[in-house]
């Protein structure tokens, strides 16, 4: 089954690296993220920085730890994502958030 947009209302979001799962042969949603990305160096996002992802938006709250779950998708996933799985993001406005839609980092000035 095909999403054709998620909808953002509460709670966090696991947002993660496209080339990720293309490097480590994996399919989008295996590793329970929401949303994958390209062209967006998501380990590089600072705490406290907000997204504008369609019409919703979020705020990067901590480095997403690989757990032991990883392992049930693949023997030794956990230390290859070690560093590398992605960003857990807080909802601070909901929004409908489609494929395709851009990932719009907010000017410093936005932030406060």
């Amino acid at each position: 089954m095909r999403t054709r947009g998620l909808v953002a209302a509460s709670g966090r979001y696991f947002l993660s690296i496209r080339k990720r799962f293309d490097e480590a042969k994996l399919e989008p949603g295996i590793i329970r993220e929401n949303i994958t990305t390209a062209g967006l160096n998501v380990n590089g996002l600072r705490q406290g920085e907000r997204l504008l992802v369609g019409r919703a938006l979020f705020e990067v709250s901590v480095v997403c730890t690989p757990c032991s779950q990883l392992e049930k998708v693949r023997p030794g996933l956990r230390r290859e994502l070690y560093g590398r799985r992605g960003m857990l993001c807080r909802v601070i406005e909901g929004g409908v958030i489609r494929a395709g839609d851009s990932i719009v980092r907010l000017a410093k000035a936005a932030l406060a």
